[in-house]
């Protein structure tokens, strides 16, 4: 969803559909980075394989909106 709402805020400002949608990738990853690092320091459960699916979640869905552009 993080991936989603950014790209559209970028499109919306930039107009180039293609830098949108990797702008909402890699802010997406970020996002997972973010939470992960933050459980990290004992406030939650830190878990690679957590970040993984979320970045898969980011990564996607937003290559095959770039191979179709």
């Amino acid at each position: 969803m993080v991936s989603v709402v950014c790209s559209e805020i970028y499109y919306k400002h930039k107009k180039n559909k293609k830098e949108a949608t990797l702008f909402g990738m890699r802010i997406g990853v970020l996002a997972g980075l973010t939470k992960e690092l933050y459980d990290s320091t004992g406030r939650g459960n830190s878990n690679m394989k957590d970040f993984l699916w979320t970045a898969t979640g980011s990564i996607l869905p937003g290559l095959s909106l770039v191979i179709v552009l």
